[in-house]
């Protein structure tokens, strides 16, 4: 699943024109992402989330970076579920399964509000 529906390694055809050779060495021996996006094809408006705890985390070591640990969120159950990826997931290669409810945000929030967020720490980014 995970190298179908994301860009987990270094793909030079992919690497900005604008790039120098600096930023093209640097992309090929430090592609490490932490966060992918899957945008369903039926849906484009729709996606669902990962996090490559194996960098996100500090208890995993460089050695166990080679077989990766990913956490993958899949939202809005009832009107995405059906777009789901989760059924590719091989059961015997999931470690935890959770269950919640969260509320988020519309993308006004993201426009209107973060941009802003800089502001509330003061001066002293306290």
């Amino acid at each position: 699943m995970t190298k179908q529906h994301y860009e987990t390694e270094f793909k030079p055809e992919l690497i900005a024109s604008s790039a120098t050779p600096a930023d093209r060495q640097r992309g090929e021996t430090d592609f490490h992402p932490l966060y992918y996006t899957y945008q369903y094809p039926s849906a484009l408006e729709k996606l669902e989330m990962s996090f490559d705890l194996t960098i996100y985390q500090p208890q995993f070591s460089a050695t166990a970076r080679s077989s990766r640990v990913f956490q993958t969120i899949f939202l809005d159950k009832d009107g995405s579920g059906a777009l789901w990826t989760k059924g590719e997931i091989k059961q015997e290669l999931v470690l935890s399964e959770k269950w919640w409810k969260q509320q988020s945000h519309r993308w006004q929030h993201y426009a209107r509000v973060v941009p802003w967020m800089w502001a509330v720490n003061g001066m002293r980014g306290t």
